[in-house]
């Protein structure tokens, strides 16, 4: 009989330690500094922030306003081009020889980001479909940029990249930066 007291006993005590330190890990969380975004800032002025921080030899391109369309964007893109202040999408000079894509997106209403950012998220997953196949056959060295393309949102912005993960980890740091308050 003393050992199923025992036995009980260390349980409680087991349970009583976890949920301690669950009630300590969601006070320390609270506790920790929210990010607060800026919206001032152009998607222009974010990207050159990003560009700069992924210098490529054979440069970037903006492309023209007829890329965000219904056959690569899907059905959000006349949303995605009305409910935008303004948006900034660079592809690689030598697109011949890499896939190198990054987009900037500042939204108008807060919102309307979610929405948007589905959108987004859409793009890339239709470029994985797009490119994979051809990659596969002809530049297999740029198929990780596709398998790791990210989507980030912070504030009103939402930030893409289609690069090899070194130049991603480096764009969404500028990213962020440009678009964090101090």
């Amino acid at each position: 009989m003393m050992k199923g007291t025992s036995v009980k006993r260390k349980m409680k005590k087991l349970c009583i330690c976890f949920i301690f330190l669950g009630l300590l890990t969601f006070l320390t969380a609270g506790c920790a500094p929210t990010k607060t975004y800026r919206h001032d800032v152009t998607s222009g002025e974010v990207m050159d922030t990003v560009l700069a921080s992924i210098p490529d030899m054979d440069g970037y391109r903006p492309v023209g306003e007829g890329y965000v369309c219904r056959s690569l964007w899907g059905d959000g893109y006349e949303d995605l081009t009305q409910k935008t202040a303004d948006y900034r999408i660079m592809l690689s000079q030598n697109a011949d020889m890499n896939i190198n894509e990054v987009g900037v997106f500042r939204v108008r209403d807060v919102a309307d980001v979610d929405e948007l950012a589905e959108t987004v998220e859409t793009f890339v997953e239709g470029q994985r479909a797009r490119y994979a196949g051809l990659l596969s056959a002809y530049n297999p060295t740029e198929l990780p940029k596709l398998e790791e393309a990210e989507v980030e949102v912070c504030g009103r912005y939402i930030f893409y990249s289609i690069l090899s993960e070194k130049d991603t980890a480096k764009a969404k740091k500028a990213f962020e930066t440009a678009v964090t308050k101090n």
